[in-house]
Protein backbone atom coordinates (compact mmCIF):
# COMPACT_ATOMS: atom_id res chain seq x y z
CA UNK A 1 0.00 0.00 0.00
CA UNK A 2 3.12 2.61 0.60
CA UNK A 3 4.31 1.92 -2.80
CA UNK A 4 0.73 2.08 -4.35
CA UNK A 5 0.10 5.21 -2.60
CA UNK A 6 3.66 6.72 -3.64
CA UNK A 7 2.76 5.56 -7.56
CA UNK A 8 -0.97 6.96 -7.15
CA UNK A 9 0.14 10.50 -5.83
CA UNK A 10 2.69 11.25 -8.73
CA UNK A 11 -0.35 9.58 -10.76
CA UNK A 12 -2.77 12.57 -10.24
CA UNK A 13 -0.23 15.40 -11.33
CA UNK A 14 0.57 12.92 -14.54
CA UNK A 15 -3.36 12.72 -15.05
CA UNK A 16 -3.17 16.87 -14.52
CA UNK A 17 -0.58 16.71 -17.21
CA UNK A 18 -2.10 14.61 -19.80
CA UNK A 19 -5.74 16.49 -18.86
CA UNK A 20 -4.50 19.57 -20.20
CA UNK A 21 -3.55 18.94 -23.45
CA UNK A 22 -6.29 15.59 -23.97
CA UNK A 23 -9.88 14.90 -23.11
CA UNK A 24 -10.31 14.16 -19.90
CA UNK A 25 -12.78 11.00 -20.88
CA UNK A 26 -10.99 10.47 -23.93
CA UNK A 27 -7.35 10.41 -21.60
CA UNK A 28 -9.74 7.69 -19.72
CA UNK A 29 -10.23 5.50 -22.39
CA UNK A 30 -6.87 5.28 -24.12
CA UNK A 31 -5.56 4.89 -20.32
CA UNK A 32 -8.03 1.99 -19.75
CA UNK A 33 -7.74 0.37 -23.73
CA UNK A 34 -3.81 -0.15 -23.24
CA UNK A 35 -3.75 -0.89 -19.19
CA UNK A 36 -6.84 -3.80 -20.22
CA UNK A 37 -4.45 -5.14 -23.25
CA UNK A 38 -1.27 -5.20 -20.86
CA UNK A 39 -2.97 -7.03 -18.04
CA UNK A 40 -4.55 -9.79 -20.44
CA UNK A 41 -1.14 -10.55 -21.49
CA UNK A 42 0.31 -10.43 -18.32
CA UNK A 43 -2.49 -12.84 -17.38
CA UNK A 44 -2.59 -15.34 -20.06
CA UNK A 45 1.40 -15.67 -19.12
CA UNK A 46 1.05 -16.24 -15.68
CA UNK A 47 -2.01 -18.09 -14.92
CA UNK A 48 -2.88 -19.57 -18.62
CA UNK A 49 -6.40 -18.37 -18.48
CA UNK A 50 -8.34 -15.56 -18.50
CA UNK A 51 -11.97 -16.33 -17.75
CA UNK A 52 -14.16 -15.72 -14.84
CA UNK A 53 -17.45 -17.88 -14.23
CA UNK A 54 -20.61 -16.75 -15.55
CA UNK A 55 -21.97 -16.62 -12.39
CA UNK A 56 -19.29 -14.08 -10.81
CA UNK A 57 -19.57 -11.60 -13.72
CA UNK A 58 -21.77 -9.43 -12.83
CA UNK A 59 -20.47 -8.94 -9.36
CA UNK A 60 -17.22 -7.91 -10.99
CA UNK A 61 -18.87 -5.61 -13.94
CA UNK A 62 -20.01 -3.90 -10.81
CA UNK A 63 -17.47 -3.33 -8.93
CA UNK A 64 -15.77 -2.03 -12.08
CA UNK A 65 -18.15 0.05 -13.60
CA UNK A 66 -17.84 1.59 -10.17
CA UNK A 67 -14.64 1.68 -8.81
CA UNK A 68 -13.21 2.33 -11.98
CA UNK A 69 -15.55 3.73 -14.58
CA UNK A 70 -17.24 6.13 -12.30
CA UNK A 71 -14.56 6.70 -10.61
CA UNK A 72 -12.60 8.13 -13.49
CA UNK A 73 -15.29 10.34 -15.06
CA UNK A 74 -15.14 12.28 -11.40
CA UNK A 75 -11.49 12.08 -11.12
CA UNK A 76 -10.57 13.33 -14.82
CA UNK A 77 -13.32 15.83 -14.95
CA UNK A 78 -12.55 17.18 -11.84
CA UNK A 79 -9.27 16.99 -12.62
CA UNK A 80 -9.80 19.06 -15.60
CA UNK A 81 -11.11 22.02 -13.19
CA UNK A 82 -9.42 22.17 -10.20
CA UNK A 83 -5.28 21.77 -8.89
CA UNK A 84 -3.52 18.67 -8.71
CA UNK A 85 -3.00 19.62 -4.96
CA UNK A 86 -6.55 20.15 -4.25
CA UNK A 87 -7.66 16.75 -5.99
CA UNK A 88 -5.21 14.89 -4.16
CA UNK A 89 -6.46 16.67 -1.19
CA UNK A 90 -10.15 15.49 -1.54
CA UNK A 91 -9.68 12.33 -2.65
CA UNK A 92 -7.62 11.85 0.95
CA UNK A 93 -11.63 11.54 2.18
CA UNK A 94 -11.74 7.94 0.79
CA UNK A 95 -10.87 6.07 3.93
CA UNK A 96 -13.63 8.13 5.79
CA UNK A 97 -16.36 7.48 2.58
CA UNK A 98 -14.91 3.57 2.72
CA UNK A 99 -15.38 3.13 6.22
CA UNK A 100 -18.90 4.51 6.32
CA UNK A 101 -19.95 2.18 3.44
CA UNK A 102 -18.63 -0.92 4.60
CA UNK A 103 -20.04 -0.17 7.82
CA UNK A 104 -23.36 -0.07 6.16
CA UNK A 105 -23.16 -1.90 3.60
CA UNK A 106 -20.61 -4.68 4.12
CA UNK A 107 -20.89 -4.60 7.78
CA UNK A 108 -16.88 -4.04 8.53
CA UNK A 109 -16.86 -3.37 11.84
CA UNK A 110 -15.01 0.30 13.06
CA UNK A 111 -14.06 0.69 16.63
CA UNK A 112 -14.48 4.33 18.00
CA UNK A 113 -10.56 4.68 18.21
CA UNK A 114 -9.70 4.00 14.49
CA UNK A 115 -13.16 6.24 13.95
CA UNK A 116 -11.11 8.81 16.13
CA UNK A 117 -7.74 8.37 13.97
CA UNK A 118 -9.82 8.59 10.71
CA UNK A 119 -11.09 12.27 12.19
CA UNK A 120 -7.83 13.12 12.77
CA UNK A 121 -6.60 12.53 9.25
CA UNK A 122 -9.28 14.00 8.13
CA UNK A 123 -8.09 17.53 10.12
CA UNK A 124 -5.08 17.53 8.51
CA UNK A 125 -6.32 17.38 5.72
CA UNK A 126 -8.34 20.10 6.21
CA UNK A 127 -5.93 22.16 7.42
CA UNK A 128 -3.75 21.29 4.03
CA UNK A 129 -6.25 22.83 2.12
CA UNK A 130 -6.30 25.82 4.01
CA UNK A 131 -2.57 26.10 3.95
CA UNK A 132 -3.20 26.00 0.32
CA UNK A 133 -4.19 30.11 0.05
CA UNK A 134 -4.93 30.98 -3.63
CA UNK A 135 -3.10 28.92 -4.96
CA UNK A 136 -5.80 26.14 -5.00
CA UNK A 137 -8.61 26.18 -7.04
CA UNK A 138 -11.59 26.84 -5.46
CA UNK A 139 -13.64 25.09 -7.89
CA UNK A 140 -16.73 23.57 -6.70
CA UNK A 141 -18.01 21.55 -9.41
CA UNK A 142 -14.69 20.11 -9.56
CA UNK A 143 -14.46 19.36 -5.92
CA UNK A 144 -17.47 18.00 -5.94
CA UNK A 145 -16.92 15.66 -9.04
CA UNK A 146 -13.40 14.98 -7.41
CA UNK A 147 -15.29 13.64 -4.03
CA UNK A 148 -17.56 11.75 -6.04
CA UNK A 149 -14.63 10.20 -7.52
CA UNK A 150 -13.25 9.31 -3.63
CA UNK A 151 -17.29 7.61 -3.16
CA UNK A 152 -16.84 5.76 -6.48
CA UNK A 153 -13.35 4.07 -5.09
CA UNK A 154 -14.41 3.30 -2.05
CA UNK A 155 -17.52 1.51 -2.68
CA UNK A 156 -15.71 -0.41 -5.82
CA UNK A 157 -13.46 -1.59 -2.84
CA UNK A 158 -16.04 -2.71 -1.56
CA UNK A 159 -18.04 -4.31 -4.47
CA UNK A 160 -14.11 -5.93 -5.10
CA UNK A 161 -14.03 -7.90 -1.69
CA UNK A 162 -16.47 -10.94 -3.18
CA UNK A 163 -14.61 -11.51 -6.02
CA UNK A 164 -11.20 -11.46 -4.65
CA UNK A 165 -11.64 -14.05 -2.52
CA UNK A 166 -12.72 -16.41 -5.34
CA UNK A 167 -9.75 -15.00 -8.18
CA UNK A 168 -6.52 -13.77 -7.74
CA UNK A 169 -5.55 -10.00 -7.30
CA UNK A 170 -4.57 -10.30 -11.34
CA UNK A 171 -7.55 -11.80 -12.59
CA UNK A 172 -9.90 -9.24 -10.52
CA UNK A 173 -7.82 -6.51 -11.41
CA UNK A 174 -7.41 -7.19 -15.36
CA UNK A 175 -11.29 -7.58 -15.13
CA UNK A 176 -12.37 -4.67 -13.27
CA UNK A 177 -10.12 -2.53 -15.76
CA UNK A 178 -11.77 -4.12 -18.91
CA UNK A 179 -15.37 -3.45 -17.24
CA UNK A 180 -13.77 0.02 -16.21
CA UNK A 181 -13.03 0.63 -19.57
CA UNK A 182 -16.31 -0.18 -20.85
CA UNK A 183 -18.14 2.24 -18.98
CA UNK A 184 -15.68 5.17 -20.30
CA UNK A 185 -16.06 3.66 -24.01
CA UNK A 186 -19.73 5.96 -25.11
CA UNK A 187 -18.12 9.22 -24.37
CA UNK A 188 -14.56 8.68 -24.39
CA UNK A 189 -14.33 7.37 -27.39
CA UNK A 190 -14.81 10.14 -29.56
CA UNK A 191 -13.14 12.19 -27.48
CA UNK A 192 -10.40 10.55 -28.54
CA UNK A 193 -10.89 9.36 -32.20
CA UNK A 194 -11.15 13.67 -32.06
CA UNK A 195 -8.41 14.85 -30.05
CA UNK A 196 -5.86 16.19 -32.81
CA UNK A 197 -2.09 14.47 -33.38
CA UNK A 198 -0.44 17.69 -31.94
CA UNK A 199 -1.74 17.48 -28.55
CA UNK A 200 0.46 14.22 -28.22
CA UNK A 201 3.58 16.03 -27.49
CA UNK A 202 6.66 14.16 -25.56
CA UNK A 203 5.35 15.08 -22.25
CA UNK A 204 1.85 14.14 -22.13
CA UNK A 205 3.19 10.69 -23.80
CA UNK A 206 5.51 10.20 -20.86
CA UNK A 207 2.07 11.18 -18.04
CA UNK A 208 0.63 8.54 -20.14
CA UNK A 209 2.95 5.59 -19.99
CA UNK A 210 3.66 6.49 -16.67
CA UNK A 211 -0.28 6.44 -15.55
CA UNK A 212 -1.10 3.25 -17.58
CA UNK A 213 1.97 0.95 -16.41
CA UNK A 214 2.86 2.93 -12.98
CA UNK A 215 -1.14 3.68 -11.83
CA UNK A 216 -3.20 1.41 -13.51
CA UNK A 217 -1.26 -1.88 -13.70
CA UNK A 218 1.20 -1.84 -10.91
CA UNK A 219 -1.04 0.28 -9.07
CA UNK A 220 -4.05 -1.48 -9.26
CA UNK A 221 -2.80 -4.75 -8.64
CA UNK A 222 -1.04 -3.56 -5.65
CA UNK A 223 -4.44 -1.98 -4.41
CA UNK A 224 -6.39 -4.66 -4.86
CA UNK A 225 -3.67 -7.44 -3.55
CA UNK A 226 -4.13 -4.82 -0.36
CA UNK A 227 -8.29 -5.17 -0.46
CA UNK A 228 -7.46 -9.14 -0.37
CA UNK A 229 -5.34 -9.42 2.58
CA UNK A 230 -6.49 -6.16 4.45
CA UNK A 231 -10.07 -5.51 3.78
CA UNK A 232 -11.86 -2.18 2.30
CA UNK A 233 -11.64 -0.23 5.25
CA UNK A 234 -8.49 -0.77 6.24
CA UNK A 235 -6.77 -0.83 2.64
CA UNK A 236 -8.59 2.64 2.07
CA UNK A 237 -6.57 4.34 5.54
CA UNK A 238 -3.17 4.30 3.33
CA UNK A 239 -4.77 6.80 0.96
CA UNK A 240 -4.06 9.24 3.22
CA UNK A 241 -0.68 9.39 2.05
CA UNK A 242 -1.45 10.06 -1.33
CA UNK A 243 -1.80 13.86 -1.03
CA UNK A 244 1.28 14.26 0.82
CA UNK A 245 3.05 12.50 -2.25
CA UNK A 246 0.88 14.41 -4.84
CA UNK A 247 1.53 18.06 -3.27
CA UNK A 248 5.46 17.29 -3.40
CA UNK A 249 5.50 16.29 -6.61
CA UNK A 250 3.35 19.06 -7.78
CA UNK A 251 5.56 21.74 -6.02
CA UNK A 252 8.20 20.66 -8.33
CA UNK A 253 7.13 19.69 -11.44
CA UNK A 254 3.81 22.25 -11.83
CA UNK A 255 4.74 25.28 -9.29
CA UNK A 256 2.51 24.33 -6.72
CA UNK A 257 4.78 25.95 -3.65
CA UNK A 258 4.31 24.22 -0.66
CA UNK A 259 3.33 26.37 2.64
CA UNK A 260 4.38 25.80 6.37
CA UNK A 261 0.32 25.31 7.04
CA UNK A 262 0.24 22.48 4.46
CA UNK A 263 3.51 20.90 6.53
CA UNK A 264 1.70 21.14 9.59
CA UNK A 265 -1.44 19.76 7.76
CA UNK A 266 0.23 16.87 6.47
CA UNK A 267 2.23 16.27 9.59
CA UNK A 268 -1.67 15.99 11.31
CA UNK A 269 -2.28 12.99 8.64
CA UNK A 270 0.28 11.17 9.55
CA UNK A 271 -0.45 11.03 12.84
CA UNK A 272 -4.02 10.17 12.03
CA UNK A 273 -2.40 7.06 10.31
CA UNK A 274 -0.52 6.27 13.53
CA UNK A 275 -3.47 6.23 15.61
CA UNK A 276 -5.09 4.30 12.87
CA UNK A 277 -2.64 1.62 12.96
CA UNK A 278 -2.84 1.05 16.72
CA UNK A 279 -6.16 0.95 16.97
CA UNK A 280 -5.84 -1.89 14.46
CA UNK A 281 -3.58 -3.38 16.75
CA UNK A 282 -5.15 -3.18 20.07
CA UNK A 283 -8.66 -4.41 18.28
CA UNK A 284 -7.62 -6.63 15.29
CA UNK A 285 -11.27 -7.92 14.64
CA UNK A 286 -12.96 -4.93 13.54
CA UNK A 287 -10.30 -5.75 10.83
CA UNK A 288 -9.98 -8.40 8.63
CA UNK A 289 -7.75 -11.25 8.70
CA UNK A 290 -5.92 -12.94 5.49
CA UNK A 291 -7.80 -14.57 3.95
CA UNK A 292 -9.31 -11.29 3.10
CA UNK A 293 -13.18 -11.54 5.41
CA UNK A 294 -14.43 -8.80 7.69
Amino acid sequence: MLLTMLIWGANIVSAKVAVRALPPLGFGVLRYLLAGSILLALLRRREGSMGLRRADLPAVALAGAVGIGLNQVGFLLGLHLISASLAAIILATTPLLTATMAALWAREPLSRGAAGALGVALGGVMLAVAGGGGRLSASWPGALLTLGAAAALGLGAILAKRPLRAYSALRVTTWLALCGGLTLLPAGLPALLSTPRAALTPPVLAATAFTVLGSTVVGQLAWNYAIQRLGATRTAAYTYLQPLVAIAIAALLLGERLRAVQGLGGAVVVLGLVLYARAARSDPASHVVSDGTA
